[in-house]
């Protein structure tokens, strides 16, 4: 397996998304991209042996997304990228995976409408 830390904007966006559906304040937005963030950089320290340092996440340019499956990308994504470490768990991205799926369930949306190189 590999690992690499995904960008500030893939984060963000996955956050940002989340914080929409919830209606939370940017301080949530911000909260949760730097705890997606330090799981992602955690994993990637355990994998490479390294010890980079989790700086705060970026979130003003975090993409407007709307489609659910565009967020499940960007999920599946992150959560490959941050399961190195033994017995991992990312609850959060598991709530913000479950929130996306029961989205998808209700209405029916495109198969994805964004590129894929954030």
């Amino acid at each position: 397996m590999s690992a690499f830390i995904c960008s500030d904007n893939h984060i963000s966006t996955i956050s940002s998304w989340y914080s929409l559906q919830l209606d939370l304040s940017s301080v949530g937005t911000q909260i949760n991209a730097d705890k997606l963030k330090r799981i992602n950089v955690s994993s990637v320290n355990y994998r490479y042996d390294e010890k980079i340092r989790c700086k705060k996440c970026d979130i003003s340019n975090s993409l407007h997304v709307t489609n659910p499956n565009d967020i499940l990308r960007l999920i599946d994504c992150l959560d490959y990228q941050s399961c190195e470490k033994p017995n991992y768990k990312n609850p959060l991205l598991k709530s913000i995976r479950m929130t996306a799926e029961q989205l998808l369930s209700a209405e029916t949306f495109p198969v994805a409408s964004i590129g894929w190189g954030i």
